[in-house]
């Protein structure tokens, strides 16, 4: 018996990293999504609480056994096997999803619009849900409960919906003012690996900047780029380490103190968000893309219902938002 356990060992041990790979790529593939949290696809996949507990342990502990030279117990401590592991299929998975969603963008935006606006809606509907206290009657305290939360989502749509309709920064700006936000963009993106039913894509997409790095990575994973195209992967990138490091940190704190309330700004900002989401301008939502540094010609106008690219947006609309919402259901029974 001992034997045969030996010899099976090696091969579970494949199968698992293997597994964990495999579930990389599916969050890959949702993080690029705007309105697919990776969060929530970790969750549903089993690897969440395990993640945010390796991507939390960035700390003296880790620097102690470095310091120490004490590697082994640093890669431990710090679940590197695990998170490399996750990484490289988080990577594939983005890799897989970019080619798509740039051919979408590109040949088939307004029905694409449509599908980001059904997915954003379902996950705003989900975020409301994880607001707790809605009907606290043991603390005594319901109304005033129901009527802070109300007030802080809110605030949120408000702020949203002002910050949506400001101009974004130009993809033609100098170099160094342009990298440094996209360092900016990718410590906010990247909190969709903390939150669950936040997409770090839909944030990009509020930043104004999802259709300039999905292009780009088209480009840097198809083999024809510049120096430019290296400076602003590497900036992303740069963001997103720096967002792990420090910004999950900061989230997490903020979930244990203000959990509630944190949630009912989050699921504000993504109503309000829904403003520039919306398939159907006055100039046109290629323009939008195109260039924002002026908000004049996007106000939101009713869609031609007489158009067949009108019933086909609404469609996939409706999809994506069912699409979300049985994802989440599976995910709530599988726990």
């Amino acid at each position: 018996m001992s034997d045969s356990n030996s010899q099976q060992t090696p091969n579970r041990i494949f199968v698992s990293k293997l597994g964990i790979y495999f579930r990389g790529g599916a969050m890959g593939c949702s993080d690029i999504v705007p309105g697919v949290s990776g969060g929530t696809m970790a969750l549903l996949l089993g690897v969440y609480e395990r993640l945010v507990t390796a991507l939390s342990r960035v700390d003296a502990t880790l620097l102690r056994h470095l310091f120490r030279r004490e590697f082994r117990k640093a890669v431990e401590y710090f679940d590197l096997v695990f998170l490399v592991t996750l990484g490289l299929g988080v990577a594939s998975g983005i890799a897989l999803m970019t080619f798509l969603l740039d051919y979408l963008l590109k040949s088939h935006l307004v029905p694409t619009m449509g599908a980001f606006f059904g997915l954003i809606t379902a996950s705003g509907f989900l975020v409301f849900r994880k607001i707790g206290h809605w009907h606290d009657a043991d603390r005594g305290r319901t109304i005033k409960n129901v009527v802070i939360r109300l007030l802080a989502m809110h605030a949120g749509i408000f702020f949203a919906w002002w910050l949506v309709g400001l101009p974004a920064l130009s993809t033609k700006a100098d170099p160094p003012l342009l990298y440094g936000y996209l360092v900016l963009c990718g410590m906010i993106s990247i909190s969709a690996m903390i939150l669950p039913g936040i997409s770090g894509a839909f944030i990009l997409l509020i930043l104004g900047q999802y259709k300039f790095i999905v292009g780009t990575l088209k480009e840097v994973l198809s083999g024809h780029f510049a120096a430019q195209h290296l400076y602003v992967v590497l900036s992303f990138a740069l963001g997103a380490a720096l967002g792990l490091i420090t910004f999950s940190k900061f989230l997490k704190w903020l979930l244990e103190k203000w959990h509630d309330l944190t949630m009912a700004v989050l699921c504000g900002f993504m109503f309000g968000a829904l403003r520039l989401i919306w398939p159907w301008k006055e100039a046109g939502i290629e323009a939008l893309f195109e260039k924002k540094e002026d908000a004049t010609g996007f106000v939101n106008v009713w869609p031609n219902l007489a158009l067949p690219e009108t019933h086909t947006t609404i469609a996939v609309g409706v999809a994506a938002l069912f699409f979300v919402l049985a994802i989440e259901w599976y995910a709530a029974r599988k726990k």
